[in-house]
């Protein structure tokens, strides 16, 4: 699936969880590994060692999760 830049995402990641983002440049979920995304407002993403909070960009690996458009 191609994403474009600026588009709302729905993330569910295996290790930090379910959270909101959006595409900070354009990318493809099918031949791109590391997807370029950055949290939204309100949103918090953590794992066992880090927290991102509003306006990070925490890693999000082709393999680790899954996008879904929210608009």
């Amino acid at each position: 699936m191609k994403v474009k830049k600026g588009t709302l995402l729905q993330v569910n990641h295996s290790r930090s969880g379910k959270w909101k983002a959006k595409a900070y440049k354009d990318f493809d979920t099918e031949k791109d590994e590391w997807y370029p995304l950055i949290l939204v407002e309100g949103e918090v993403a953590q794992d066992l060692t880090q927290v991102w909070i509003n306006g990070q960009k925490p890693p999000a690996r082709k393999g680790l999760c899954r996008v879904k458009v929210i608009s």
